[in-house]
């Protein structure tokens, strides 16, 4: 994607830049040192300027080379910067090393202070940019982007890559989730930025966000429907102009099913069913009671929010499982957008309310693949 790439060349140039101020601090630093060093402990004298570089359109600015005497009487010669406005036969201040009397700088402290100022300012820029260089390459959203091919896999073949990979995935999410606080950040668009504002109880979810991710382990979990179709489209140009008219969805609230239950991992499939219920009920095959035909109708409602609504009726096939509305982050998805019912959920539902998807970065190849 563009914006992958425009990022990419975004974090080259700053460590570019980085590496050419940190090569040219390495070089200066101790040239300032040495500077200072000598100011500070210096022995004065008047040096007299005998050659000038009349270079074209310096005529003000004075470099050439100044004779000076130390106190033994040895004379030696400075080049470099002399100063303004200076001609042929004009002394300046300048201040030696007494121990190294070739070594010698100006001693005008309008100067010294200029170098000084110029070197802090470039120190401080080296290490500014080193630590934008360090947040673009290692907490940056972009770079954790996963592609993926999907393949769909029959109910088997589904049942055996979430029983033999899903342990695995769960200690690399426990493993890692501390370290990756910043890259698991939840994100937002304008229209859900436009919702919080107006009080959608969705707040809750970024309000405990860090709890959820921090608190919870992983579970099967499947998607029943979401609020806006947009997230099965891959994400588009960041520069897009859809993105400023606030048109564009980089994140859409999803009602999802998943339970604790350990049976829904030796049996993912049937929780694709289950949430397919919510959406198409077979009303030839089962009986529905008011309630259940209430809940379909509320999660119809984008409006509605649901958060660990547990549920155990004939929808179910009379298993406990929890319905929860959730924010898809396009940047958290494989490919940058959903692209099947099934995935994992981090819940937590004995401490929050509130459930998450997990990252598509923490999953195996064979996990993104299948679902």
């Amino acid at each position: 994607m563009k914006r992958i790439n425009t990022q990419k060349r975004t974090t080259l140039l700053c460590w570019a830049l980085t590496i050419v101020l940190c090569v040219g601090s390495i070089v200066l630093f101790p040239k300032y040192l040495s500077g200072s060093s000598t100011y500070n402990n210096g022995i004065h004298t008047q040096a007299k300027i005998i050659d000038i570089d009349y270079r074209k359109g310096a005529r003000k600015s004075t470099t050439g080379t100044a004779q000076y005497t130390d106190e033994s009487g040895m004379i030696h010669n400075y080049y470099g910067f002399l100063g303004y406005d200076l001609i042929y036969g004009d002394y300046i201040d300048l201040v030696y090393d007494r121990d190294n009397p070739d070594n010698a700088v100006l001693g005008d402290a309008t100067g010294h202070t200029v170098g000084v100022i110029a070197t802090v300012v470039i120190m401080l820029l080296t290490a500014c940019l080193l630590f934008l260089s360090i947040l673009l390459t290692f907490f940056s959203k972009g770079r954790k982007q996963v592609v993926c091919a999907h393949v769909d896999v029959d109910d088997n073949e589904l049942a055996r890559i979430v029983s033999e990979y899903m342990p695995k995935t769960r200690r690399n999410f426990l493993e890692k989730r501390m370290k990756n606080k910043r890259i698991d950040k939840l994100g937002s668009d304008t229209i859900v930025e436009r919702l919080l504002a107006a009080g959608d109880p969705i707040k809750g979810i970024y309000d405990n966000y860090r709890t959820i991710i921090e608190s919870g382990d992983i579970y099967p979990c499947a998607v029943i429907r979401a609020t806006d179709n947009d997230i099965y489209n891959q994400m588009i140009d960041i520069n897009s102009p859809s993105v400023e008219s606030g048109l564009s969805r980089f994140t859409v609230p999803t009602v999802v099913v998943y339970s604790t239950d350990p049976y829904f991992i030796s049996n993912p499939y049937e929780l694709k069913q289950i949430a397919n219920k919510f959406v198409d009920p077979p009303y030839s095959d089962i009986r529905l009671g008011d309630a259940d035909i209430d809940l379909i109708n509320a999660i119809q409602d984008d409006t509605k929010r649901f958060f660990n609504f547990k549920y155990n009726g004939v929808l179910s096939n009379d298993r406990d499982v929890f319905i929860s509305t959730v924010i898809l982050d396009k940047f958290h998805l494989c490919n940058a957008k959903l692209c099947n019912k099934f995935m994992y959920v981090v819940a937590s539902p004995n401490r929050t309310q509130y459930a998450a998807v997990l990252p598509s970065w923490y999953y195996s190849l064979w996990e993104l693949s299948a679902y």
